[in-house]
């Protein structure tokens, strides 16, 4: 599941079976290189031979792989929110308001603007530099917003309605611009 390759190779079911009974437990395989000695170790403690030395689900999910996954995560989440409560409260800004900050942003583009860009990079699954309608749905999904707002932040977004959100848009609705920026 972490490689795409199990550990146990086999041409068929009862070879892998086979394998599995038969076969020391080893990560040599390329595709194993660029799982982690944490994930490596977790997987070991699942696959022992003998079902009284296996790990208990209590305690796996205790694992120090686990944790630092759950931080990942975490870490991931905050950043988006800030950016998310900005993009929720810019789709209430009029029209002149968006017009205004997106001159801001055009003109402020290239000043300290690192961390949103690395946001945006991040929503921007196919990195053609655009957010895409479906980029954008599945961000805002994992914020709990339903279709209907989602659309609403498109529509607020997407100043020169072509159905996507460019960054200079996504720039003016995250308010880098508002009074405390100017």
């Amino acid at each position: 599941m972490l490689s795409g390759y199990p550990p146990f190779p086999g041409n068929d079911h009862k070879e892998i079976i086979k394998n599995v009974m038969k076969k020391e437990l080893t990560f040599h395989h390329d595709e194993f290189k660029a799982v982690s000695d944490q994930a490596k170790s977790l997987i070991t403690k699942f696959l022992k031979k003998d079902p009284n030395e296996r790990i208990k689900l209590e305690d796996a999910i205790k694992d120090s792989w686990f944790d630092q996954k759950i931080q990942e995560i975490k870490v991931d989440l905050t950043a988006h929110k800030e950016i998310v409560n900005k993009i929720s409260e810019y789709k209430k800004a009029n029209l002149f308001t968006k017009a205004i900050k997106l001159c801001m942003v055009k003109v402020y583009e290239n000043n300290n603007l690192a961390k949103l860009k690395e946001k945006f990079m991040e929503m921007d699954a196919n990195k053609n530099g655009i957010l895409e309608r479906s980029e954008f749905f599945n961000v805002m999904k994992q914020f709990g917003f339903n279709d209907q707002e989602i659309e609403i932040m498109i529509q607020s977004l997407d100043l020169n309605n072509d159905g996507e959100i460019e960054y200079s848009e996504f720039l003016s609705g995250c308010g880098q611009f508002d009074k405390a920026n100017m």
